[in-house]
């Protein structure tokens, strides 16, 4: 069963699915779904116009001048709160449910009694 297209994916039994932008309709729906690394890897652009780097320059600028105007302990902070976020997120991708608060009682080497629960610590710690 086809599900959605969604730029040159499409989702297929909540797997999604790469193809070549020359498929037709039907090639698409015989594609083999397959677990490959590139699955996963970033989607580039073919061409990149004047315009996409114009945009891309001033998006850096923009980031630069934001960064520029934190004070440096608000940067460490917002910096920390980040990495905890991403570990947060990442795991959660991951089908690991990892509560915040254990996140950051692993980070202070408090560690929970309760195995599955230090388990987790334990791998949100080595993340960050």
């Amino acid at each position: 069963m086809i599900g959605a297209k969604i730029g040159n994916s499409l989702a297929r039994n909540d797997i999604l699915v790469y193809y070549s932008s020359d498929c037709t309709e039907s090639e698409i729906g015989m594609l083999e779904i397959h677990d490959a690394p590139t699955r996963i890897e970033p989607c580039l652009l073919d061409e990149t116009g004047a315009e996409i780097i114009d945009l891309v320059a001033s998006l850096s600028g923009t980031a630069h001048t934001l960064g520029s105007r934190l004070h440096p302990s608000s940067a460490a902070g917002l910096a920390g709160l980040v990495r905890v976020m991403n570990c947060y997120y990442s795991n959660l991708i991951e089908g690991h449910n990892t509560a915040l608060r254990d996140i950051e009682r692993a980070l202070a080497n408090q560690f929970d009694t309760v195995e599955e629960r230090r388990n987790l610590q334990l791998e949100a710690r080595a993340h960050i």
